[in-house]
């Protein structure tokens, strides 16, 4: 999982929490379970919590663990159980994260060094701009 990624759920782990239901966690773990993100002891680990902020905050503290694309399957499995209000909200937090990365990327690279252009700076931009699928 990037880094950015992984900031973007640690500060979302109260709003998590407090947005995925009881009747959703359930649907959330198993989506995940079937897109092959989580094994069926990570579904069991989860699951086994007493109450539904554990089985989130367990659910978070093993996403992190599960490679490049946990994160953007997460959002997906999230908009298919009822959670679209929380997967957007998280995407837009990413959103913002990343577009202020890169104003100050881009601030920083305006003027480049010896043997640099900014065709190059751009193409670079550019790079981190799309997430790859």
């Amino acid at each position: 999982m990037e880094d950015g990624d992984r900031d973007v759920l640690q500060k979302n782990r109260m709003y998590l929490s407090r947005n995925i239901r009881e009747t959703q966690i359930y649907n959330v773990v198993n989506g995940l379970h079937s897109q092959g993100i989580f094994t069926k002891d990570d579904m069991e680990l989860i699951l086994s919590e007493p109450k539904t902020s554990s089985k989130v905050f367990q659910l978070l503290d093993l996403l992190v663990c599960c490679g490049p694309k946990a994160f953007d399957e997460f959002l997906q499995v999230l908009q298919c159980c009822g959670c679209g209000f929380v997967a957007n909200t998280i995407q837009q937090q990413l959103t913002g994260t990343q577009h202020s990365r890169l104003l100050d990327l881009f601030a920083l690279c305006m003027e480049p060094g010896p043997g640099h252009s900014n065709s190059h700076t751009i193409m670079v931009i550019h790079s981190l701009c799309v997430r790859p699928s």
